[in-house]
């Protein structure tokens, strides 16, 4: 597409869920791929709210000890201005479904009825979706953290902002192990829980609703007013305080609907080999959602591993072959890309523009016409066209798509 618009029914190579540290890093690394000689593929980015995921929560984080941190607001900087650059589009809707073709494609129902397809799908959503809570971080907004002895404490500091008003519990079933830390304070809370999650916690000291999402439409001086999607339809309510448990979202991450099966290593939790692939082909998780050890550095090594792997996946279902990434990773034949690491492209390869073409560019225009058409239609040589579209894709602007006829459509591994 010619600069990053955002249709309702939209195509992409690879689709990434979720905005969060390891979600940026897969969506930057399949449009920039590597420094050395790359061909970019086209990736759309899916996060509802603010980009950055839990780096808005704190100043800093601890990379290997206490001597060893990084600034938050720096490091989301430097991604976003990576986003920015690569003009990678961010279609801020939040992924309801996800279901596959027979042709091994992936389409994501989104929650305003569009979708997106792709042929390869990185889930990094994280312990939970986030929907610009964190903006009130600390004020009024706590989450859990550190270590669950902290538990007692942190629901302390949300009482106390909250005063006699009510304390919203953002969590899910597993919050009944925690119940002896709510049961201490005898406070009516609200536990805002997935639907399918409401039977069994009938016991919690307060009420439970379950509800497929929320936001906060109001902030003031008495607390927040919530809007909560119910299965009757959407309804407001007013708290005094926010609490996020993370510890019970950690146990069981919040995921959209996979409506195929896929293997789990124990119930809601995906099960991925080193490579962070599940065992269908072309689908990756990345960072929190796998529930392995959480962090930010380790979130942004699995974003940078899953969107390699998705790269790769949608590259061999359009060539046929797998793409060279050496140095990160050697494939099975180096030999063939000893006089050059882009694939070869003909008359019948279509040009796609990844963001907005420069001023007077000779291909301006020209998006989705093949090589001979725009030689056609232009009046250059193709050897000219040639040589403008091997230098917008070492400049990462564009892209080239084989013709139908010779293309893989992917398979099982």
């Amino acid at each position: 597409m010619e600069g990053p618009a955002h249709p309702l029914q939209h195509r992409c190579d690879v689709a990434i869920i979720g905005g969060g540290p390891a979600g940026l890093a897969a969506a930057i690394r399949v449009r920039f791929v590597r420094s050395h000689e790359a061909l970019p593929l086209s990736v759309a980015l899916l996060e509802p709210g603010p980009l950055g995921g839990l780096l808005r929560a704190g100043e800093r984080r601890m990379v290997s000890g206490p001597s060893h941190r990084v600034d938050t607001s720096s490091l989301l900087a430097q991604l976003i201005a990576d986003v920015e650059r690569l003009e990678i589009p961010v279609v801020p809707r939040w992924v309801r479904t996800v279901d596959r073709t027979e042709d091994g494609a992936f389409v994501l129902g989104l929650h305003d009825g569009s979708s997106v397809t792709a042929a390869s799908v990185v889930v990094a959503t994280g312990s939970r979706r986030l929907a610009g809570e964190l903006d009130w971080f600390e004020d009024g907004v706590y989450l859990t953290y550190m270590g669950i002895s902290m538990l007692p404490r942190i629901i302390e500091r949300a009482l106390a902002k909250a005063g006699d008003r009510t304390v919203a519990i953002v969590t899910n079933r597993h919050v009944l192990r925690l119940r002896r830390a709510f049961d201490l304070h005898r406070r009516n809370f609200l536990y805002l829980v997935p639907p399918d999650d409401v039977e069994g916690l009938e016991n919690m000291p307060g009420t439970v609703v379950g509800c497929d999402s929320w936001r906060i439409v109001r902030h003031d001086s008495d607390g927040f007013v919530l809007a909560l999607a119910l299965p009757g339809g959407t309804v407001e309510r007013r708290v005094g305080a926010l609490l996020l448990d993370y510890i019970s979202y950690q146990a069981q991450p919040a995921m959209p609907q996979l409506r195929f099966p896929f293997d789990t290593a124990r119930p809601g939790v995906p099960k991925v080999d080193s490579l962070l692939r599940s065992n269908v082909p072309g689908l990756f998780f990345a960072g929190d959602v796998t529930c392995r050890y959480a962090s930010v550095t380790a979130a942004m090594a699995d974003g940078i591993a899953a969107g390699f792997g998705a790269y790769a996946f949608a590259y061999e279902a359009l060539f046929g072959t797998q793409p060279s990434l050496f140095a990160y990773r050697v494939n099975e034949t180096p030999e063939r890309f000893l006089d050059t690491e882009l694939p070869r492209v003909d008359g019948g390869f279509r040009l796609e523009w990844l963001q907005k073409p420069p001023a007077g560019h000779a291909l301006a225009g020209l998006s989705g016409l093949t090589l001979d058409e725009i030689a056609s239609k232009s009046g250059l040589p193709q050897d000219q066209v040639l040589a403008l579209i091997y230098q917008g894709i070492r400049d990462r602007s564009l892209t080239v798509r084989p013709p139908v006829e010779s293309r893989k459509t992917g398979g099982e591994r």
